[in-house]
């Protein structure tokens, strides 16, 4: 199921949409600083997006130089009801030099789930036309990512989600401010309050090797 929250992308130029992101980017540091000792990979954006065949959005690449690769920290509950720090939700920086590569886990992933039968399947998968490319994830199994749909900067924000179907939700927001939302108890899709209010509010951003 699609469940589509906002329609239209605003018009903006391009100087306009890069203070856009620079605002936005700011409001989430100020809620979340960014690690004190980012983890940052070594290869270019250039490399990577020649891999991919497409750019990245704007904001997600502004997003990664400042934050590397990431963890959001929340407080969690234990068996025992007793609140411990969890690493929650992993943003991972594309230029990361692994084994793997960015672009080829992505490949790697679509061709395991066009295995599945397709009410397990969910949605087509970068490098499937429009496909879904994820960005980041949570511990309980949510998947962050884009609807590769027109130019980059315009890809929608969506989430899937396993269980005994798929699940999707669509909102024309940019990651940045997906994440603006969530952090200030407006998430765009179902999923737990991390306002600074709530018992599960992030504690820290931490900085993930990037093995």
């Amino acid at each position: 199921m699609l469940v589509l929250l906002r329609l239209l992308f605003p018009v903006c130029d391009s100087q306009d949409h890069v203070s856009a992101v620079s605002t936005l980017l700011d409001e989430l540091s100020a809620l979340l600083p960014p690690p004190a000792a980012p983890f940052m990979g070594s290869r270019s954006w250039q490399e990577v997006f020649a891999e991919l065949g497409t750019k990245l959005p704007a904001d997600f690449v502004a997003l990664i130089e400042r934050y590397g690769n990431f963890h959001i920290v929340v407080q969690a509950r234990d068996d025992h009801g007793r609140r411990i720090p969890t690493e929650y939700l992993g943003v991972r920086d594309p230029r990361a030099e692994r084994s793997v590569s960015w672009a080829q886990a992505a490949i790697y992933r679509a061709e395991r789930f066009q295995a599945l039968p397709p009410l397990d399947r969910g949605p087509d998968l970068w490098p499937a036309p429009g496909g879904f490319l994820g960005w980041g994830a949570t511990t309980n199994g949510e998947w962050l990512g884009w609807l590769t749909q027109g130019p980059s900067d315009e890809w929608p924000v969506a989430m899937t989600r396993a269980g005994d179907r798929w699940l999707d939700e669509i909102a024309a927001i940019s990651a940045t401010e997906f994440l603006v939302n969530w952090l200030t108890g407006v998430p765009d899709f179902e999923l737990p309050d991390l306002s600074a209010d709530s018992p599960e509010a992030p504690i820290e951003c931490r900085a993930h090797p990037l093995s």
